[in-house]
């Protein structure tokens, strides 16, 4: 959130204003303080500067008529040691102001602010202690299966916990992309103690390894204490070694101090107040004036389920052609929005009757998330893009969640600076691997050099051909 020079001292001016409310409930008190002392060395530091400048006109007075300012030259060098002294307190009170902003933003976005009750069970929960705890493999990945209900009982209770942690993902990915599932979870005394859910990805172009978990952006384990995650983790290497895997891939929120990877990624949450009409108020003018803009030219939004699949289908695989990036099957999508265990909507933006601006949520507790948005390039002068990422907050504000996930973005990209105009502060995911001793870490991804020309090539290809080829590329590429 503050990270530029220029946003300190934009910060540290009038720092209230950085805050929604409930961060500002989170840290009026301290605030409050912290402020009042700051506001006091102020005071004092100006009342020395100004003793200084009555003591530097005696001093020169005196050098003047040429008598002794030994004493005087004194003085003012007590005085600048005082200078020196206040201006380390109240740097001090602004290094405390910035790790107070800090820690409120950490507790407006982070799952405990979610859902206390469901925080103060797990804690409880995991302060037990159990024996002979043991690792299975879920057999059963659909609902009614044994162990099912299990596992989703304790996901749900996990403050970590995505939707993609849930059982059936796995299951659902193996019935899209034909891709290996595995889902690993520990229990004893017939309770669930902890799941590792893995998705196998083999091909020759890229490779043989294992996600947890492919295509989103949460994954990795979920247990009640580190035993159990040590023992998943090793489980999931046995099964690793079994497939043949390169490697294991995890993503999670959680940091693996044991495991080395990546932390350039962070996803970009928004704490939402209980009306739509409180979030209108706290996105400013300028945001306010771009949505008023693109409704002013009559483009009209809608919100739905698979009826507007085609819809979003035609302008997500035009958008990602034109990055070059392959696109996922219709069926893809089509399955997401039958899955029971979420709720999923899509959101259309239309202008004269045409699809330009599309966006697919999923829900899960609540969080809402948008993993995937696009909009036309041709529409961009519309602010079509302002006004479908509008519609989702409202629909999510009226929907009565009470986080907002953007996405994905690198730091400080383009994305996380637009995320970050709407409030949205940035949730440190770690991707970790579990590699064979002495390998490099995995570099799939499109700032790879050797994927450059691919991505060049694929910017070219007709949109119907991209569709074709596109979902056999992509079921590859985590």
């Amino acid at each position: 959130m503050i990270s530029s020079k220029k946003d300190k001292q934009a910060f540290l001016t009038d720092p209230e204003h950085w805050f929604n409310t409930q961060q500002l409930e989170v840290c009026q008190a301290s605030l409050n303080e912290i402020l009042s002392d700051k506001a006091n060395q102020l005071k004092h530091h100006k009342k020395i500067k100004e003793e200084m400048g009555v003591l530097s006109r005696k001093i020169g007075a005196a050098k003047k008529q040429k008598e002794d300012s030994t004493q005087l030259i004194a003085d003012m060098q007590k005085l600048s040691a005082d200078a020196k002294a206040v201006q380390g307190t109240i740097r001090e009170a602004e290094e405390c102001l910035l790790s107070l902003a800090e820690q409120a933003l950490e507790t407006s976005a982070s799952p405990a602010s979610e859902d206390q009750a469901l925080n103060v069970q797990f804690a409880a929960f995991s302060e037990q202690e159990f024996e002979h705890i043991e690792i299975a493999e879920l057999k059963d990945q659909e609902p009614n299966g044994q162990g099912f209900e299990a596992c989703v009982e304790f996901v749900k209770m996990h403050p970590q916990a995505s939707v993609y942690h849930l059982p059936n993902w796995g299951g659902l990915l193996n019935k899209v992309f034909g891709h290996k599932s595995i889902y690993l979870y520990a229990r004893a005394e017939g309770r669930v103690l902890g799941v590792l859910p893995l998705v196998q990805l083999s091909s020759r172009l890229f490779g043989n390894f294992i996600v947890s978990m492919p295509f989103f952006n949460y994954g990795g384990v979920l247990a009640i204490n580190d035993q159990v995650a040590q023992l998943l983790f090793d489980k999931g290497q046995l099964f690793a070694k079994a497939l043949g895997a390169h490697h294991i891939e995890y993503r999670s929120r959680s940091k693996y101090s044991q495991m080395p990877g990546h932390e350039d990624k962070v996803s970009m949450w928004l704490a939402l107040p209980d009306k739509a009409e409180q979030l209108w108020e706290a996105i400013g003018t300028k945001l306010r004036a771009q949505i008023k803009k693109a409704q002013r030219l009559g483009l009209q939004t809608e919100v739905g389920g698979e009826e507007l699949l085609d819809d979003f289908y035609q302008v997500f695989s035009v958008n990602m052609r034109d990055l070059g990036t392959p696109v996922y099957s219709k069926n893809f999508f089509r399955k997401i929005l039958q899955n029971k265990f979420s709720s999923t909507r899509l959101v259309i933006v239309r202008h004269q009757g045409k699809a330009v601006s599309g966006a697919f949520l999923i829900g899960f507790q609540e969080r809402i998330e948008v993993p995937w948005a696009s909009t036309l390039r041709d529409a961009n002068p519309t602010n079509a893009n302002m006004l479908l990422y509008w519609t989702m907050l409202d629909y999510a504000c009226s929907s009565g969640y009470k986080t907002f996930d953007f996405g994905r973005s690198s730091k400080d990209a383009s994305t996380y600076n637009f995320k970050k105009q709407w409030g949205a502060q940035p949730v440190q995911l770690y991707w970790h691997y579990g590699l064979p001793e002495g390998a490099e870490l995995p570099r799939l991804n499109p700032n790879n050099p050797k994927y450059k020309l691919l991505i060049a090539v694929w910017k070219r290809l007709p949109v119907w051909l991209s569709r074709m080829i596109g979902p056999l590329v992509v079921k590859n590429l985590p």
